[in-house]
């Protein structure tokens, strides 16, 4: 009982840090402000965190872990068919988009706050953008493999590419005044261009 009570003080603690980092900033940000927002004294958090940094790197690698194994729920090799292929990266880009909405706090911090807390937590952003790439590459492998996707695809820069779209969109999707409209915009235009591409023609005309 006693483990399980402080697991859950842990969490009560990183849900209320992830509130405030998120709506002050991670520089602007005091213990206190974390301890005032559960309403709770300065001791309590020392039990479980050493400083402020250390609180940040756990709401981070939190969010990171529960976005991955969401992500992760689709298996890459589902799909055997073109029309298959095509539904698997929609429900991709779904699950993508809804993992970030379902706390836009955690959202802001992944994508706008970390990154500009110091060069040891920009690094580690890059290694999970790294490993965000290698999710996605696992789907594009399995493209290729099935002959959905031209043999000579970079399946490493695409990957990273198409991350890098969903990012944006989920910038976008941050400060929209209609989040799910902005979301299906967004995961319709990057399959279309995945698949379809952008060019009028068939390639062969000019």
């Amino acid at each position: 009982m006693p483990q399980v009570k402080t697991q859950a003080r842990r969490d009560e603690i990183l849900k209320a840090a992830t509130k405030v980092f998120a709506d002050k900033g991670y520089h602007e940000t005091g213990i206190a402000d974390i301890a005032a927002e559960m309403g709770s004294g300065h001791g309590t958090f020392y039990r479980y965190f050493k400083n402020k940094r250390d609180i940040f790197v756990h709401v981070i690698q939190e969010a990171a872990d529960q976005i991955t194994k969401g992500l992760m729920m689709e298996p890459p090799r589902l799909a055997s068919t073109v029309a298959e292929y095509r539904d698997q990266v929609a429900r991709w880009g779904d699950l993508f988009f809804e993992l970030f909405a379902s706390s836009m706090d955690r959202a802001k911090l992944l994508i706008q706050e970390a990154p500009a807390v110091d060069e040891e937590m920009r690094q580690m952003v890059l290694r999970l953008w790294e490993l965000g790439g290698s999710l996605t590459e696992a789907y594009l492998v399995n493209g290729k493999k099935r002959g959905f996707l031209r043999e000579n695809l970079d399946t490493n820069l695409t990957a990273k590419a198409i991350n890098a779209m969903a990012m944006g969109g989920m910038l976008e999707v941050l400060y929209a005044e209609d989040p799910t409209a902005v979301k299906d915009r967004w995961r319709d235009a990057v399959v279309a261009l995945v698949f379809d591409g952008i060019s009028a023609t068939d390639g062969n005309n000019p």
